[in-house]
């Protein structure tokens, strides 16, 4: 089931994703490649849980990882999905290039965030009650690093910020063009935590998101609200298991699958 989602996204992108994945390196600054990687990597552990008849009741994704998140609810083809990535990954990528910026995590509450929000600096994303992303370009973020430290996740593009603004337009068309169908699975928005099993605003969500912040924390609530007992984290993020973990209550078990041997933890026959 992987495979075959790792041999589509590899013929799309021209690259052999077998010795890309293996190897690292520099090309993980290109966000024409990265951003369908990090969907395809999400969708192929989506594909082999599946294949083993587990199915989601409600999909959520961190930025880029809606658009796995929107396919691994059945509503839209993997392929659409990993196409709809590059296209969002070349556009931000060619803004970047003309003007590069970043994001920096930031170890205070969002309240406390806004006062330091000038320039280009916006809030990026709020992950939980004292964990945000400030977004903006590079000069201005190391001057805000200088005065209240943090930790820079990347120093390429200017992500969830109005200066990406330009890319909106012809993201959502792609995402409009994709045709979905109704699923039993729930897709939680990035944007405000809504859900819907076919909504026809999602691709405004989705294009949305690339100027405004993710509120991971609204995605949370959701899960809570919606009676969430199991959360299983697809890919390769040990970030995201540990925002997860320290966002969600105890009764809340959260189970990474980013290798075959997790298989074990669901109870397979």
């Amino acid at each position: 089931e992987a495979a075959e989602v790792l041999t589509w996204c590899s013929e799309l992108l021209g690259q052999d994703l077998h010795r890309l994945l293996r190897r690292g390196g520099s090309w993980l600054n290109h966000t024409d490649i990265v951003q369908p990687v990090m969907v395809a990597v999400g969708l192929m552990a989506s594909r082999a849980l599946q294949g083993h008849g587990i199915s989601p009741t409600l999909c959520a994704g961190h930025s880029v990882g809606e658009l796995a998140a929107w396919s691994a609810t059945g509503a839209v083809p993997a392929h659409a999905a990993i196409a709809l990535a590059q296209h969002r990954g070349k556009a931000m990528g060619e803004i970047a290039r003309a003007h590069p910026g970043g994001l920096l995590a930031l170890n205070i509450s969002p309240n406390d965030t806004e006062k330091y929000l000038e320039g280009t600096v916006v809030l990026a994303a709020v992950n939980g009650p004292k964990q945000v992303v400030a977004s903006g370009l590079l000069p201005e973020l190391t001057a805000l690093q200088q005065r209240v430290g943090g930790r820079f996740v990347q120093q390429i593009g200017a992500w969830h910020n109005p200066i990406m603004a330009s890319a909106v337009s012809g993201f959502q068309h792609e995402a409009a063009a994709i045709e979905a169908q109704p699923t039993d699975s729930l897709f939680v928005s990035n944007r405000d935590g809504s859900t819907s099993a076919n909504g026809a605003h999602i691709p405004r969500l989705l294009a949305e998101q690339l100027t405004h912040p993710v509120r991971w924390d609204k995605v949370t609530q959701t899960l809570l609200e919606q009676g969430v007992t199991r959360v299983i984290c697809l890919g390769v993020s040990r970030v995201m298991q540990g925002l997860l973990r320290g966002t969600l209550p105890e009764s809340v078990t959260v189970v990474p699958f980013t290798e075959p041997k997790h298989l074990e933890a669901f109870e397979i026959a």
